[in-house]
């Protein structure tokens, strides 16, 4: 699998984001195909990937923590997770191999609640000071080892992965999150049985359930002097800034929604909005739609926070931006958001060495 040389690549006039992967054929038609994806599932070709919440299982002697792919044989033979083989969804093919990945959060979390019961913390990768560095940035520290695999957050770790390995784990986990959540028929009430590999489900009455995700918006917004809007959502860690973002809602475009929400949460009233590019979210199943915008002609730049959802928020200049980051006094989003991306763009360079877990 190629390395990705950034995390996000302007493509035109576009934003691109690692985690909006293009390079996994989805292989719809194998997908009700019982027989065909019967044979590859315990074909050499198969792999594995093993899911649990937001993380997966990884390779813990990567520099990058890479995720770990199972053989089909390998997934047969590990005494505690081989009956996930049974819910395993088909994620597509790259190249010659095709992918699955297996809901294994039961397993962890059980095992994860019998360890604390017991009064035994979790193993991290960085207790004896193993703590991997790549590109001279210490990796997130809390990837955890249960049932004998280590396991790591994609929103953590996947900065540093290929492009196919991110849109793999991404797919796997977006799969993950929705059929954990939706158990039961919105129409009747009834149990969903999860279909067609896990591309959709239907009750005993028929209703079809497909993989749902719900839009999100978030911009980029500035003013004639070039100022970029930063908000802090209450519920951060303080210094936490990032740009404005909410979920479109019922009967609404995403346009309508930036000029929303901004106005809502800053009472700044946004007028020219156009399109920057877009990332899948999977936490718990967003599709994040990222804009540019500018202030409204002859509109106020002064900010007033909500004070319930956005507790402070300020337009910074570009010189500003830099001196709050260097004085440790502005934190940014991490390196796998869209808000990194429409952040570093703005800001017109490279900003991983100020991010910290």
């Amino acid at each position: 699998m190629e390395k990705h040389s950034n995390i996000g690549e302007m493509i035109g006039n576009s934003l691109f984001s690692l985690l909006a992967n293009v390079d996994i054929r989805r292989g719809e038609e194998l997908r009700t195909d019982a027989e065909a994806l019967g044979k590859i599932c315990v074909s050499p070709q198969a792999r594995y990937l093993f899911v649990s919440d937001y993380t997966v299982a990884v390779d813990e002697k990567s520099p990058v923590f890479s995720p770990r792919f199972f053989t089909y044989s390998e997934v047969e033979q590990n005494g505690i997770f081989r009956e996930t083989l049974g819910n395993a969804n088909y994620l597509g093919s790259v190249d010659d191999l095709h992918y699955f990945s297996c809901d294994t959060t039961t397993i962890v979390r059980n095992l994860r609640e019998k360890a604390l019961l017991a009064g035994i913390e979790a193993k991290k990768l960085s207790d004896g000071g193993c703590r991997p560095k790549t590109r001279d940035r210490v990796l997130h520290p809390d990837t955890e080892i249960w049932g004998g695999l280590a396991w790591g957050s994609i929103r953590n770790l996947a900065p540093e992965w290929t492009p196919a390995e991110a849109g793999l784990a991404v797919e796997a986990v977006a799969l993950n999150n929705m059929w954990r959540s939706a158990r039961f028929c919105a129409e009747c009430g009834a149990k969903i049985e999860v279909q067609n590999s896990g591309w959709n489900g239907a009750c005993q009455r028929g209703h079809l359930l497909f993989p749902r995700t719900d839009l999100a918006v978030i911009m980029a917004i500035t003013d004639d002097d070039d100022r970029l809007l930063l908000a802090h959502n209450g519920n951060w860690e303080q210094g936490r800034y990032s740009v404005v973002a909410g979920f479109v809602e019922a009967g609404e475009t995403p346009e309508a929604a930036v000029r929303r929400e901004v106005f809502e949460e800053t009472q700044i009233r946004v007028g020219e909005v156009t399109y920057a590019g877009s990332q899948p979210w999977p936490f718990p199943k967003s599709l994040m739609l990222g804009y540019r915008g500018r202030v409204a002609q002859g509109a106020s730049t002064r900010v007033i926070p909500d004070g319930v959802e956005i507790t402070e928020a300020a337009f910074f200049s570009r010189e500003e931006f830099m001196v709050a980051l260097e004085e440790r006094r502005v934190m940014v989003p991490g390196r796998s958001s869209i808000a990194y991306m429409l952040i570093s763009d703005w800001a017109g360079e490279d900003l991983t060495r100020f991010i910290s877990w």
